[in-house]
């Protein structure tokens, strides 16, 4: 008999149980090969991150994430999962702002684009 979740369940919360695919593609990561995930929204994407970010217990990470939403979702579970130290979500204009300069919207994140390939770095955050 299948469990029933809750209609709002979030699917990182779930145990994990993973694919065989899904394992390769973490084993491959554990060894320090890079690891393409392409898949369609919901399809498990920031789980397989977390899940990378649980097995591995040395060393930082970032995750980069489309959306103030699901950055929001992910840093939590960062947090419950008590990888804060060394994990960190960010959406691209987020690292971007925290790295170079503040990027709000698209139009500034362009503009400051241009001005770094200008070789004229933008004040920081």
């Amino acid at each position: 008999m299948r469990k029933a979740y809750k209609k709002n369940y979030n699917p990182l919360d779930m145990p994990s149980i993973t694919t065989r695919a899904q394992n390769e593609a973490l084993d491959a990561w554990a060894r320090g090969d890079n690891v393409v995930v392409v898949a369609v929204p919901g399809a498990g994407k920031s789980w397989f991150l977390l899940q990378a970010c649980l097995r591995q217990r040395d060393g930082d990470a970032v995750i980069l994430v489309y959306n103030n939403e699901l950055e929001a979702e992910v840093s939590a579970l960062i947090d419950k999962n008590g990888l804060s130290g060394r994990v960190r979500c960010f959406t691209f204009h987020g690292l971007f702002s925290q790295c170079v300069s503040l990027a709000p919207d698209d139009c500034t994140l362009e503009h400051s684009i241009v001005e770094v390939r200008r070789g004229k770095l933008p004040s920081t955050a």
